[in-house]
């Protein structure tokens, strides 16, 4: 092997552990930051889609594992294994990611049966040419023995990134689409709105749909710049982009709908005294205004983060 490569190959293999160990220490960081709160108002709640959707992108580490297995078992046939599993469990966090959003776009139309069949149209469609791409892709990655397998791991040596590049930017369009369509259901339906719910529904799908954005764009631009053993090198760090920000999408209603419910925030339970404490609970119960006559929107939304 040349001497370039090979420095370049271990140059690399360091540059993917130390991502990898970047972006695992953020998700648990993440996790255990909301894991109290969580605790309180996911698990005893009643199992429904949006909850399933929110346990898959809190606790599906199957891609992240297996692409550490790839990144350290020198052996050709377990890279090729670790990298097949790793990819497809990437496909499928992201768009378990996205379904979050999906989800959140139906109620905001108010559950509407147009944009109900629309949105489910959009989804298979998105991930049924997501997971067709991603077959090709994988056919046409070459790996190689390591000579020094103690330090390096498999080389890859060869792999067509167009399939890849076609991936993110159908990727980058559905969400682009998304948010197009929320923001028309915004303008036609709740442009006087004053419900704090539907506000932060809006406010995190445009955080949501940025950094996506940003994350495929990097990822397109490292497809076509960089060499085999670096092209995927952000893909991990978008999955648990995705998944840490669908997480938090869930958790920020439920934190709303738990104010509205109790008067206070989940952290002023242990910021105030018990007095305090009891005090404001039966202050915000006799002053608590009735929902009585609010819209549809309303309900789907405090259904979407129900604690009962």
């Amino acid at each position: 092997m040349d001497v370039g490569v090979f420095i370049s190959s271990t140059r690399n293999k360091i540059i993917s552990r130390h991502i990898h160990n970047v972006v695992v220490t953020a998700w648990l960081a993440d996790w255990l930051h909301t894991l109290p709160f969580e605790v309180e108002v996911i698990w005893p709640a009643r199992w429904n889609v949006v909850k399933f959707l929110y346990f898959f992108n809190r606790y599906f580490p199957l891609d992240i594992i297996f692409s550490y297995i790839y990144i350290e078992v020198p052996d050709v046939k377990m890279c090729r294994i670790s990298y097949i599993i790793s990819s497809v469990g990437l496909i499928l966090s992201l768009g378990m990611s996205e379904a979050v959003i999906f989800i959140r776009l139906y109620a905001l139309s108010r559950q509407s049966a147009f944009f109900r069949w629309w949105l489910i149209v959009q989804f298979v469609a998105v991930q049924a040419t997501m997971f067709a791409l991603l077959g090709p892709f994988l056919s046409s990655f070459r790996w190689i023995p390591s000579p020094v397998p103690r330090h390096v791991a498999c080389l890859p040596v060869a792999a067509n990134t167009l399939y890849a590049t076609i991936s993110f930017a159908v990727l980058m369009a559905n969400e682009t689409l998304i948010v197009l369509v929320m923001l028309y259901i915004g303008g036609m339906r709740h442009r006087y709105t004053q419900s704090s719910l539907i506000k932060i529904f809006y406010r995190d799908g445009l955080v949501f749909f940025l950094f996506l954005a940003a994350s495929s764009v990097v990822n397109i631009a490292m497809l076509a710049s960089l060499p085999p053993s670096n092209r995927t090198l952000f893909a991990v760090p978008q999955r648990v982009i995705h998944s840490m920000l669908a997480s938090r999408m869930i958790l920020h209603l439920r934190q709303e709908s738990y104010y509205q419910e109790h008067g206070h925030s989940f952290d002023e339970r242990y910021s105030l005294g018990d007095a305090q404490f009891a005090h404001k609970s039966m202050s915000f119960q006799a002053r608590r205004p009735s929902t009585t006559g609010q819209n549809d929107t309303f309900f789907a939304l405090q259904d979407m983060s129900s604690k009962r």
